[in-house]
Order: structure tokens, then sequence, then C-alpha cells
């Protein structure tokens, strides 16, 4: 017979009666549940990821642009880092307050194969000599590379699955 208390007790009841006076902690420890934080499906998260999503795209393509249009693009690529850096603030405000783990997920790969697909192409490009081209497609790497860099760290604060 096997009784479970506070501090375990196993009794053993063999023919004779045999106690065990001492506290023996037995079964498996309980593991404690990692919080899983609440996802926000409100209007607002969606539409900050929105607006972040909109303003990351118009900066990719303003520093592919201005990549390829080399050193009479420089005045495009710096307006774009701003949208970027824009665009940067909004998806970490949206990381922080609508904690949607599985979309974060998500972007996280997405963007993670973008950045991959487009540091190959960049490669490419040199290995072609299209170095204005290798410039653009290496900005708009490096900017998906410092999205997927925040969304890794909202996944590891927020503790995501």
């Amino acid at each position: 017979v096997v009784e479970w208390s506070a501090a375990v007790q196993v009794r053993v009841l063999a023919g004779s009666v045999a106690e065990i006076e001492t506290p023996i902690v037995a079964g498996p420890p309980t593991p404690t549940p990692t919080p899983t934080p609440p996802t926000s499906s409100s209007a607002a998260c969606g539409i900050a990821l929105a607006l972040a999503l909109i303003l990351l795209a118009i900066a990719s393509v303003g520093l592919a642009v201005g990549g390829v249009l080399g050193p009479a693009g420089i005045g495009i690529m710096a307006a774009s880092a701003t949208i970027a850096a824009s665009g940067m603030v909004v998806l970490v405000l949206w990381i922080i307050f609508c904690r949607d783990c599985l979309l974060m997920r998500f972007l996280q790969r997405f963007f993670g194969a973008m950045a991959l697909l487009l540091a190959a192409l960049s490669a490419v490009f040199v290995l072609f000599g299209l170095i204005p081209f290798s410039v653009g497609a290496s900005a708009v790497a490096t900017l998906f590379g410092v999205m997927v860099a925040a969304l890794s760290i909202g996944i590891a604060v927020l503790r995501c699955p």
C-alpha cells in the first residue's frame, strides 16, 4: 500500500507489519509549467504588425534600389535606413505588447530564410562582377537579419515554446 502526503511516506505491508518511518520522496518531480504568454489578437496588434511590415518592405525596396544605383543612390539608402529604423521600432513594440509567439516564430523563419537567400544572391552578384547589385542585396539581407535578431530576442524573452 502506498500513501501520498506532503512528505511522501511509504508503508510496506507484506505478511507482517513493517513501517518505514523515514520520509522518502518518491515519484517523478513535478515539472514547473513554462508560462505561455497570452496572445493578443486585437485590431491594434494587426495594424501595428501591418504597419511594421509595410515600413520594412518600403525600406527594403529603397535599400535595394539605392544599392543598385551605386553612389547616386546614397540618399535613397539613407532615407531607407530611416524608414527601416522606424519599422523596427514598430516591430519591437508589436513584439512587446502583442506577444504572438506563433506569428513571431513564423516571421523569424521566413525572414531568416530570406536573409540567407539574399546573402547567397549577393555572393553570386559579386562572382559575376555586379557589385552595385551585390550592395543592394546585402543591404536588404542585413535588414532582414536585424529583423530576425529582434524576433529571436523577443521569442527568448517571452519564453515562447
